[in-house]
């Protein structure tokens, strides 16, 4: 994998289905980078501890209770206009995952508000 050159990895995990909706931390405390077919370590990798946010759950379902509705446009309202790291950012309204909540997202917000 000579060559890399990237701030972003992408992790797939599967998610318990008995799993309630909600927020939850995943703590990243190691990691090593393994090239496929021969499960080579790459060399030269560097890792950052952290915290990452899962949520497990529909986009724009920010009470958790199955459905889209006004309970939620009033939550999505109050994090509209905010980003990641922010008190009032809510990661149930970002729905393109780019770190803010904005129009965009707001417009595919609308597309699934009555659901």
């Amino acid at each position: 994998m000579a060559g890399i050159d990237a701030s972003v990895m992408t992790i797939t995990f599967t998610i318990d289905a008995a799993a309630e909706p909600a927020t939850y931390d995943l703590t990243v405390s190691t990691g090593t980078l393994i090239e496929p077919p021969d499960a080579t370590e790459v060399e030269g990798v560097e890792t950052n501890d952290g915290t990452v946010t899962v949520v497990i759950g529909r986009k724009g379902d920010f009470d958790n209770d199955g459905d889209i509705d006004i309970f939620d446009f009033v939550l999505f309202a109050a994090a509209y206009s905010s980003e990641l790291g922010d008190d009032n950012y809510n990661p149930a309204g970002d729905f393109n995952n780019d770190g803010h909540i904005d129009i965009f997202d707001f417009v595919q917000f609308a597309a699934v508000y009555g659901t």
